[in-house]
């Protein structure tokens, strides 16, 4: 009979809540983890406990502000898709206030219609975008000559 070798897997880094962009690549790396580690053989309320430790300090917090059933807070796929959706939509909101900071106010439209046509049709952002502050158009200032 063939001894197994024995090796422990080092965890996955903390999530960036930072940078919510880089979700896809850290669940990815995760779920390699949760594979290779064994873990997707235990209780899913241990694999949840296990994705929320492994994420770090903040994913307690954003777990509870997300609103999910109790039931469904000790399965790991719910639990997961939850946070799928929470760091997703944050990623669509940076993605569309970077979209609109970057945008050019044409020089007869105005500051609600820039507004507008930066927020449609396709923005995925609930949270209002950022006012654009912009000077008048054209200044006209007088010198008189004493």
């Amino acid at each position: 009979m063939a001894a197994q070798a024995s090796y422990q897997i080092p965890a996955v880094e903390n999530f960036d809540f930072s940078q919510p962009e880089r979700w896809p690549s850290w669940i990815r790396r995760f779920e390699r983890f949760r594979h290779a580690s064994g873990i997707v053989g235990q209780s899913e309320e241990s694999q949840v406990n296990t994705l929320i430790y492994s994420m770090g300090d903040k994913a307690e917090d954003i777990l509870r502000s997300l609103d999910v059933p109790e039931a469904d807070l000790k399965r790991y796929d719910k639990v997961k898709d939850k946070f799928e959706q929470y760091f997703v939509k944050r990623r669509n909101v940076v993605f569309e206030r970077a979209k609109f900071n970057t945008r050019v106010q044409k020089e007869a439209e105005s500051t609600v219609a820039l507004e507008v046509t930066s927020t449609t049709p396709h923005s995925t952002s609930v949270t209002p975008l950022p006012p654009l502050l912009t000077p008048p158009l054209s200044l006209h200032f007088h010198h008189s000559s004493l």
